[in-house]
């Protein structure tokens, strides 16, 4: 069946017109027009047509309105997704500090940290030492051993609570946390450790700081649990592994500012530069390249 027709715009808009009833002062030749148009054209033949076929009416006044309700909805789509398009450029090429920290370019980096990536998610891997060791001592009463001679690296990451811990894997996606991911919930910290890491691997930036930049770096990540009487807050039976423990965290997640903004915020801390705001692991590793020497990583 061929659709209904639906009644032209122009034809309708003049109908309109020639229904307004004329203007006092107007002329004889004008008001008579109108005079002839109010009676062959407009309310009263509309009248009669609507009663004759109402279904076809409704049918034609809901084209109409549903074509105006997607009309707009595109606009609006094209203008929010051209909104965040400039957003993402101008967070990745605004440098944070705005003066950018050239530090790392002398040979006072020493130290070696690593953030590990994947499409959606940036952890960070830091070296273990006595200075480690004692920073993170509650890690062994959590099950994590930092003190034996094969741990090499423990990771830190920050997220959602519902998401980070309830996802490990894509094949274990749910509906409830990628909701709250997407929009508001409590943070976790997760933390793991791991003994060598490929730094070949294209998931892995090897990052140079000074001695200043690593404790500045430790001192930020620490101050990232939340703690309650006795220390951080272990999140009994939450793990991926038998390696791994996730704790509470500090301040909330969600899609905007996510584990990609704290991953950031950290590597500012040990005196590297960042874009003002990378929420994708991708943009993130554009501004590190774009707003540090190249002396802040490994060749």
């Amino acid at each position: 069946m061929d659709p209904q027709p639906r009644m032209d715009r122009s034809a309708a808009d003049s109908l309109f017109h020639l229904s307004r009833p004329p203007d006092a002062y107007g002329s004889v030749k004008r008001s008579a027009r109108i005079h002839h148009a109010l009676y062959t054209h407009t309310p009263f033949v509309w009248i009669k047509s609507i009663c004759a076929d109402p279904i076809s009416w409704l049918r034609r006044i809901a084209f109409y309105g549903e074509e105006q309700v997607r009309s707009r909805f595109l606009k609006i789509l094209v203008v929010g997704i051209m909104l965040v398009i400039a957003s993402l450029i101008i967070g990745t090429i605004t440098p944070r500090p705005i003066w950018q920290n050239r530090a790392t370019s002398t040979a006072d980096a020493t130290k070696q940290i690593l953030m590990l990536s994947n499409p959606i998610h940036t952890d960070i891997a830091i070296p273990v030492d006595d200075a480690v060791r004692a920073k993170f001592g509650f890690l062994p009463a959590a099950g994590l051993p930092i003190s034996l001679p094969e741990v090499r690296f423990v990771i830190f990451g920050w997220g959602g609570r519902a998401f980070y811990s309830e996802t490990p894997t894509w094949s274990e996606l749910k509906a409830l946390p990628t909701f709250k991911g997407l929009t508001l919930d409590s943070s976790v910290m997760h933390v793991e450790i791991a003994g060598d890491i490929d730094r070949n691997d294209p998931s892995v930036t090897v990052v140079n700081v000074t001695d200043a930049g690593m404790a500045a770096l430790a001192d930020a990540i620490r101050d990232s649990f939340a703690s309650g009487v006795d220390g951080p807050v272990l999140l009994a039976g939450l793990s991926y592994g038998q390696y791994d423990a996730f704790f509470e965290a500090k301040g909330y997640f969600n899609a905007l500012f996510g584990c990609n903004t704290w991953t950031a915020a950290m590597l500012r801390q040990a005196g590297i530069s960042t874009g003002w705001w990378e929420p994708l692991p991708i943009l993130l590793r554009m501004s590190l390249q774009l707003h540090n020497n190249r002396a802040s990583f490994a060749p």
